[in-house]
């Protein structure tokens, strides 16, 4: 469990400026994994929009 603890890292914001930097990459992350999110979800509901199509086609309603 020591090694654990030796990894954690201490040097987090210590400065107002540090943290107001720190704070604006987790808004950047933040922003950037939410529009990957939605660019997920989009390309899922496109899949299953030609699923649907593909088993229509065949005959196969559900």
């Amino acid at each position: 469990m020591a090694g654990y603890w030796d990894s954690v890292d201490e040097s987090g914001p210590t400065t107002s400026d540090d943290l107001k930097s720190y704070l604006e990459e987790r808004k950047r992350k933040a922003a950037r994994y939410l529009r990957t999110a939605k660019q997920a979800q989009k390309r899922i509901e496109q899949l299953q929009e030609i699923a649907e199509k593909h088993r229509k086609a065949l005959g196969q309603e559900s």
